[in-house]
């Protein structure tokens, strides 16, 4: 752009912000710091993309997506601590702030895509989010008969011992299965970050 003649013709090229540019975007440093920005910013727009398609519902991938993005960056930066933390604390404030909420955590322990991984996490944030939302969504009947069922699903007993019948839930496990259902056919939007993920207010 700043060799071409269409450049060095403008009148933008002979006034001082214009040769500011001009030496910003011809120097190592600027360019530097492009490669540092593409290996943070891609695989969360990979995220972002998940997270706005329309052919599939994401409520059940986004948790453990935005762990492999956290894992992707790392790798970028050739697992050099000092390099990839900064990006991570910055991540993890967003996510935190604006992004993790329970529904995702919940929709992550009730994904079988993700349960019956060997790479499965059910560590303290994600049951939180998954009895929180049960304690949102569900009578207190309602609780009693899904934190039942759900021992047979994470110990894949009865159907959810059969590959091909765990997507369904079981005809045996049916609170679970709406309970299910109406976690992981939720979508999420990236712009849901400007209205707070009010996800609450579509299940009721």
């Amino acid at each position: 752009m700043f060799s071409s003649t269409q450049w060095k013709s403008s009148r933008f090229a002979s006034i001082e912000a214009g040769k500011k540019a001009e030496r910003v975007v011809l120097s190592n440093k600027f360019w530097k710091n492009v490669v540092v920005c593409l290996k943070a910013a891609y695989p969360l727009i990979k995220v972002l993309r998940l997270v706005d398609a329309d052919d599939n519902p994401a409520m059940g991938f986004i948790y453990e997506e935005m762990d492999k993005a956290k894992e992707t960056i790392q790798i970028n930066f050739k697992n050099v601590r000092k390099s990839y933390e900064p990006v991570w604390k910055i991540i993890d404030e967003r996510w935190e702030a604006q992004l993790h909420k329970l529904l995702h955590a919940a929709a992550y322990y009730l994904n079988p895509h993700f349960h019956y991984s060997s790479q499965f996490k059910a560590d303290f944030g994600v049951k939180r989010g998954l009895y929180e939302c049960m304690d949102k969504m569900l009578t207190m009947d309602e609780k009693h008969k899904v934190d039942f069922q759900l021992e047979m699903f994470k110990e894949a007993k009865g159907l959810f011992g059969i590959e091909s019948a765990v997507d369904s839930y079981g005809d045996q496990c049916l609170e679970l299965q709406k309970f299910a259902i109406r976690i992981l056919s939720l979508t999420c939007s990236s712009s849901g970050c400007e209205r707070n993920w009010s996800a609450f207010e579509m299940v009721r």
